[in-house]
């Protein structure tokens, strides 16, 4: 079963990835939110910092995925 252990190998990243991805842009939204009601750039600022974290967190998971996808097709 070398899919099995490969998506065995893979079960520590899911917990990583999808909630933190969520949880900064909801701290980036609530860092920023009260100073957007007196300066609404800051609040932009905000929302591309937190884009660009979410994707170069999904960035990284997908070439972490394809690493251990390589590994375990080698492996088998």
């Amino acid at each position: 079963m070398p899919y099995h252990s490969g998506s065995k190998r893979r079960c520590p990243w899911h917990p990583w990835y999808s909630p933190p991805g969520y949880t900064t842009i909801f701290f980036f939204f609530l860092l920023f939110y009260p100073n957007s009601l007196l300066n609404s750039p800051l609040l932009s600022i905000s929302i591309s910092i937190s884009i660009s974290i979410s994707i170069s967190i999904s960035i990284s998971i997908s070439i972490s995925i394809s690493i251990s996808i390589s590994i375990s097709i080698s492996i088998s």
